[in-house]
């Protein structure tokens, strides 16, 4: 028997049970458009307890299940291409206040990023994960793929900022890690499991949010460069000189060129240069930023830089960071691209990207490579972009056979295939270039143990 609304009528209000072919659509992929969505049925649950009733019904069934949050993912880890049911947890919205002694936030895994950042904001905390999709992407997508965004360097992936966790299993039981413990050493840590898993372990139905403090005043500069290596260079400059860095951005020429053009920004440059650097560092004094500036007079006048421009206002800052956050919507927006989502030893990204365009030389020349990230802990975003020459199909019948040979040379470089965007459908016949085979093996043991009947967004992550 195959899943329809019938099924679920007892469970959900017949409108949060969805099927007709433009919900599927909509609700049935990600942000990943390499793969096409076919699911049987979207579910849109209110709590906790109709997730465990749908996963009990789903597992005497045997039916597939993915779950589903933001859908802003770009691995195709929220896909459903088999007729799965969709769970989608947009619904699971509730939202506590901040609890000021414990400096926590717990709310529904479906919330969306930006209304946790609010939310402790309004009580004087900062939940420090920085995304450009915080607007639509949601917590508990978050916390499936350990998502990091622009400010890793200073404060971690969001794994770090996750006190505790409540998800449903396999056999649709809710669990619960223990949210309101500082420490709780007594035996394994579940929360670490499910997070990062892309909902093959189980469903994450709510989280307990670590906060902290808020930066006193930060400083904001955009930095031209020639290459990552002179970017590293800074960096390494910054750091011996005790410099608290929240922000170490960069990206090629290329890409402020898609922005200027997308969005009508101008050059904040009077000459263009090989790469940028956007910097946002702690300032609890007018002398940090003193000495910032005179490390760049220092950096500009033995060539470690070109030219620096600093933010003199929230405005001008906000303005500074719009270059770097534009970039994706920029992209997708100019081109079909293909993406990859790499992490580097962050010594070796300068040497690894001279390696990637000799590659490309060779094997696609007539790709445009985009390159940014966040090179302060070593994630770059590559985007290979369709030429308008060639059919979308073709493209992606060459960037599969380029994976292989991309994936190769991070291997060599010690790197991952994936540091924030997941593995998903994607990646999936690549990690073998990240894992051993050991680890591999352990993975599937865990996921068997997990999720004996493989109903969890089965195809995802392991082969």
């Amino acid at each position: 028997m195959k899943p329809s609304a019938s099924n679920f009528v007892s469970i959900l209000d017949r409108s949060a049970i969805l099927d007709s072919p433009t919900d599927l659509q909509f609700y049935g992929r990600d942000a990943c458009p390499e793969f096409e969505p076919d699911p049987s049925i979207v579910l849109l649950p209110k709590t906790a307890g109709q997730v465990q009733e749908i996963v009990k019904l789903c597992a005497r069934e045997k039916w597939s299940i993915v779950p589903s949050g933001g859908r802003t993912g770009y691995s195709g880890g929220a896909t459903a291409t088999n007729r799965e049911i969709v769970l989608s947890l947009t619904q699971l919205h509730s939202i506590d206040a901040v609890d000021e002694i414990e400096g926590t936030l717990r709310c529904g895994a479906g919330i969306a990023t930006q209304t946790a950042i609010d939310a402790a904001a309004a009580r004087g905390f900062l939940f420090p994960l920085d995304l450009a999709s915080k607007g639509s992407s949601q917590i508990g997508g978050n916390l499936a793929t350990n998502a990091g965004g622009i400010r890793v360097i200073r404060y971690g992936n969001v794994r770090d900022w996750v006190r505790g966790l409540k998800f449903v299993t396999a056999e649709g039981d809710l669990i619960d890690t223990g949210s309101r413990l500082v420490k709780n050493q007594s035996g394994y840590d579940l929360r670490h499991l499910l997070i990062g898993s892309e909902g093959t372990l189980g469903i994450i139905a709510e989280a307990t949010l670590r906060l902290t403090a808020p930066s006193a005043d930060t400083f904001v500069a955009l930095l031209a460069v020639e290459q990552s290596g002179e970017a590293l260079e800074f960096l390494r400059r910054m750091r011996s000189k005790g410099f608290t860095i929240n922000v170490f951005e960069f990206f090629e020429r290329n890409a402020l060129e898609l922005v200027m053009a997308r969005f009508g920004k101008r050059d904040p440059f009077s000459a263009s240069a090989g790469a940028y650097l956007l910097i946002e560092l702690e300032a609890a004094s007018p002398a940090t930023r003193e000495q910032f500036e005179a490390l760049a007079q220092e950096s500009c006048a033995d060539g470690t830089i070109l030219d620096a421009v600093f933010g003199a206002s929230k405005a001008q800052s906000t303005e500074l960071f719009s270059l770097r956050e534009l970039i994706s919507e920029s992209i997708a927006k100019s081109a079909l691209a293909h993406k990859h989502d790499i992490s580097l030893p962050i010594r070796e990204i300068s040497k690894f990207l001279v390696a990637l365009r000799s590659l490309m030389e060779q094997l696609a020349a007539d790709f445009q490579l985009v390159v940014f990230g966040h090179l302060g802990d070593g994630n770059i975003h590559l985007n290979v972009l369709k030429p308008k020459s060639l059919e979308p199909a073709a493209f992606k019948t060459r960037c599969v056979a380029l994976d292989r040979s991309v994936f190769k040379l991070v291997q060599s470089f010690g790197g991952s295939i994936s540091a924030e965007h997941g593995v998903g459908l994607l990646k999936r016949d690549y990690l073998s270039f990240t894992r051993s085979p050991a680890e591999l093996a352990l993975m599937r043991e865990i996921k068997s143990r997990f999720d004996p009947r493989g109903i969890f967004n089965p195809g995802k992550v392991l082969t």
